[in-house]
């Protein structure tokens, strides 16, 4: 009446067909469901859609982190006007 290690357990058959019929089910839903979470799993990878900017084209400066002369924060430009791609710095 002591502990057994499993180590030492012989192994035994079901002796019920039903029993290792739903085993069968529940690993058969164990694997359908590993497959459909990895399937979910790559629709999140969405492709990137950044495209460097070339020459010429004209872009505009975010203000949000640069220190102007107006009183307030809040009352500074958030953006300013479109400027030009004169040259291309770093990679």
């Amino acid at each position: 009446m002591g502990f057994v290690p499993t180590t030492h357990q012989p192994k035994c058959e079901s002796l019920f067909l039903a029993v290792e019929a739903c085993k069968k089910g529940f690993q058969d839903a164990w694997v359908q469901a590993v497959k459909s979470i990895i399937h979910t799993q790559s629709l999140w990878n969405k492709p990137l859609q950044y495209c460097p900017y070339q020459l010429g084209d004209q872009v505009w400066l975010n203000g949000s982190n640069l220190h102007m002369s107006y009183p307030m924060h809040k009352l500074c430009l958030k953006q300013f006007r479109p400027f030009m791609v004169t040259e291309k710095l770093g990679q």
